[in-house]
């Protein structure tokens, strides 16, 4: 959903949810409250947050509070090999909530949530198909994200750096245990 709104931090009270809840933050003067930690929030920074995780955001005046949230059922992806919610949920299991990316996939999230907030608004069949299909970009984009960033640390962690001398064997073995181990 998409919400754009001047309201007063009374009417936000913690809540829980009883399906993940990915919460992106567009614009306004507020932080994030997840369990007992609070999270300053930037434009376009995202919250992930799982099922029963009570939360509520904190607005810190009357400012104009934009955001988008989408509720998941945890399984919705199950059937796929590759399950974006899993990696979005194994990242909040570690306590990192929320996520900041960098300007350029900003930019991206931007531009997919535009496309999603157009299919939303105009409810036609083709509308909301790109509604949709915009939803599973920015899963994509998060999804994605997320990976490079384990992979950047398991390349700090482990010595583990692709480099041309390395046999391509032993890369495409490294990436198979980063792609379904990791």
């Amino acid at each position: 959903a998409y919400k754009l709104s001047e309201e007063h931090a009374e009417i936000h009270r913690m809540h829980l949810n009883s399906m993940c809840e990915i919460y992106i933050f567009v614009e306004g003067n507020a932080d994030y409250i997840v369990e007992s930690r609070c999270f300053p929030l930037e434009p376009y920074d995202v919250i992930i947050l799982n099922p029963y995780e009570p939360h509520t955001p904190l607005l810190k005046d009357r400012s104009r509070y934009e955001r988008f949230y989408f509720l998941v059922p945890v399984n919705a992806f199950g059937f796929m090999d590759n399950d974006p919610m899993e990696v979005l949920l194994k990242e909040n299991k570690k306590g990192n909530n929320r996520i900041s990316l960098p300007s350029e996939k900003k930019q991206e999230l931007k531009r997919l949530l535009e496309v999603f907030k157009t299919g939303w608004q105009r409810r036609d069949r083709v509308a909301s198909l790109n509604a949709y299909s915009a939803f599973l970009g920015v899963l994509a984009l998060l999804s994605g994200h997320i990976l490079e960033l384990s992979r950047a640390e398991l390349s700090e962690s482990e010595g583990y750096e692709e480099t041309d001398d390395m046999p391509p064997i032993i890369l495409d073995v490294l990436r198979y245990i980063e792609k379904h181990l990791v």
